[in-house]
Order: structure tokens, then sequence, then C-alpha cells
């Protein structure tokens, strides 16, 4: 069987596959060795519980679950897990870590085989992880007189950017306090002054925009604007 302790993560996130398989007798099993998709593309490999020692360390600082068992040896170069002999009843696990670094759903898959194995319809299994965007978005907002006579006019600059580390879709920016004043002026027909609501859409990963909106103040006070972006 192949598991992986979290179907859905972010990009950039760690992930652990656990490999398992078992001899489900009547005889021992010789020359078992395990091939296939173990860690596909957009899966950077880490680290795996059969070749490096520092696994459990790393893999206490990465992750929560507690990892079962031990195996022989895998060459994450090729995905080729070498099991050797395996008696009835007796089942041997490998556990990796790895990076999810590209978008998608990604499967990981595994076929093991032994000489005279009496049942081999049961020799493949698979599973799914799906690597969803995450997206850093931060505002800035600032205006160009802080002390004005009723009457004058203010801009307000919205300034909002991408900061990764993956591309951002339906981005918009709410205002719902600057529609209290007379609206005057948008840098961007995107902007509704009605509503408060500037739509972005699409921001790649790194990209800023910028809009302005001038508003009449007709009231005397303090006025306080706070925006959102989501």
């Amino acid at each position: 069987t192949v598991t992986v302790n979290k179907a859905e993560v972010l990009i950039g996130e760690v992930v652990e596959y656990v490999i398992t398989v078992i001899n489900n007798g009547p005889y021992a099993a010789t020359n078992v060795v395990v091939n296939g998709n173990i860690l596909p593309e957009g899966l950077t490999y880490i680290s795996d519980n059969l070749t490096d020692d520092q696994y459990s360390e790393q893999r206490a600082n990465l992750l929560s679950s507690i990892l079962r068992g031990d195996a022989p040896s895998y060459d994450q170069s090729t995905g080729t897990w070498t099991i050797g002999d395996l008696d009835v009843g007796e089942s041997v696990q490998l556990a990796i870590l790895a990076k999810a670094e590209v978008l998608g759903k990604h499967t990981i898959s595994e076929t093991v085989t032994a000489d005279d194995d009496s049942d081999p319809s049961n020799n493949d299994d698979s599973t799914v992880v799906n690597v969803i965007a995450i997206s850093d978005l931060s505002l800035d907002k600032t205006v160009d007189k802080t002390e004005i006579k009723v009457g004058d006019t203010v801009t307000y600059t919205f300034t909002v950017t991408n900061n990764g580390p993956s591309d951002a879709t339906g981005v918009k920016v709410t205002d719902k306090n600057i529609i209290n004043h007379e609206f005057v002026s948008a840098s961007s027909a995107d902007y509704d002054p009605s509503t408060g609501v500037w739509t972005i859409g699409d921001l790649a990963n790194g990209e800023s925009v910028t809009l302005t909106v001038t508003v009449r103040i007709n009231e005397a006070g303090t006025s306080t604007n706070t925006a959102v972006v989501s």
C-alpha cells in the first residue's frame, strides 16, 4: 500500500509518503523489489528513513505524525526500493519526505515484484496529493493630505503586491469607509465608487499594482479609512 500524510498541501510544504509491503504468504518471498513512480515530478526528494541518518530529526522538525517501521535499501535517483527476502507475515515500510514544488495533482504509484509470487493481483497501489497555490498579498495605503478644510479633496493611493510564492487569482481590495465621501475620480475603471471595491483579478508572483482614488471631504471631523486586500 502507499499512503500520504496529507491529500492536499500548499506549494512549498513538505509531505511524507509511506509505502508498505507485506507478504501475505503462503511462502517466503525472495528478490522483492518495488518499482514505480515513487516520487513523481513536482515533488522534490528531501530524505528517507532508509538511507538518511538524519531522517528522524528532519521529520520531527517538519511533520507531526509518527513514523512506522524501517526497511532495507532505497535508491532515490531511480525510485527503486530493493527489499530482498520477506518472510510470511513480515512487512516493511519506506517513508519519504518530499517538498511540493509544482501545482496540481501528483500521483505516487508503486508496483512490487518477487520471485514466484502466488498472487500478483494485489501488487499495485497508488495515491494522489494535490498541491495548491498560496500567495502572500500585501496592501499599502497612503493619503496625500492629513489635514484639510471642508470641501477640499484628498487622494488615496493603494498599492497591492503579491509576495508569492504563487500567482494569485481573484484579487480585490475593499475600502468601505471611502464611499462615505464624495467620489471625484479614480485611476482605474476596475474601481467601483459605489461599493469601494477595486477588482484586480490575477496578480503574478512579484507583481504590484497601484490605484489612486480622489474624494471630496464635505464634513468636518476625523476620518479613518481602512482597506482590506483579499
